[in-house]
């Protein structure tokens, strides 16, 4: 199952790559000055619904990586085995502390849980769980 999963990503990655590259495929004929470009990026932009500014990065991205510099990138998903053990434990005695002090900073966590030795939770995990729960 997790393999057909991951098929079907790529496969979407490759779509999403090959409709940038038909957008700007145009773009790509290097007889092309400049203002013709300009020209020929506004009329793109316009055609495909997408910014200028967009049409350039896709150009930039394809000129440094070719096909795969026009494939989204890979998510990493969170997992459960990537968080220490008392990960609970952590979360709920950040949230604990987030109560009795609201205007201490996430780096006043990170400096707690070292001191006391306990492995440092991933806090951007935390914020969405502190608004979660706050």
């Amino acid at each position: 199952m997790n393999e057909s999963k991951n098929l079907v990503i790529q496969q979407k990655r490759d779509e999403t790559a090959l409709q940038k590259y038909t957008m700007i495929s145009p773009l790509l004929d290097e007889q092309l000055d400049t203002s013709a470009a300009c020209e020929l990026r506004q009329k793109l932009a316009e055609q495909y619904g997408v910014s200028e500014r967009t049409l350039r990065r896709y150009v930039n991205a394809y000129h440094q990586s070719g096909f795969e510099g026009l494939k989204p990138m890979e998510r990493v998903r969170y997992q459960k085995k990537a968080m220490p053990d008392n990960y609970d434990e952590l979360l709920q005695e950040a949230i604990q502390l987030r109560r009795e002090v609201p205007r201490r900073s996430i780096e006043r966590y990170k400096s707690r849980n070292r001191q006391f030795g306990a492995k440092c939770i991933m806090f951007g995990r935390t914020n969405r769980d502190f608004r979660d729960v706050l």
